[in-house]
């Protein structure tokens, strides 16, 4: 019988990749955040699919400039999923006329 090592639970679980997934993961949404003088943050969104552009902003901190970026890239992907959904919905339509 051989007796399987453990140093904790999931020590024996490995992944192939151990990158972390980035948060802006999707291509379709463009997310650029750049330090800007004296210290401040710049942040920009923009969505060719959607026709969205955020336009440059300047932030008094890194956290400032993410939580934007975040809270911007969130309701696109939900706009876009939206959109998908919709999309669909109407080729079922289409496939029962």
């Amino acid at each position: 019988m051989k007796k399987i090592n453990e140093d904790g639970i999931g020590s024996n679980y490995h992944t192939i990749d151990p990158k972390p997934i980035d948060f802006f993961h999707d291509t379709r949404i463009a997310v650029e955040m750049t330090p800007t003088a004296w210290g401040q943050y710049g942040v920009q969104v923009t969505c060719p699919e959607l026709g969205y552009d955020s336009g440059f902003r300047k932030y008094q901190s890194e956290e400032e400039a993410t939580l934007f970026a975040r809270n911007q890239y969130s309701s696109l992907i939900n706009e876009l999923g939206a959109n998908e959904v919709l999309e669909s919905v109407i080729a079922k339509i289409l496939e029962l006329v």
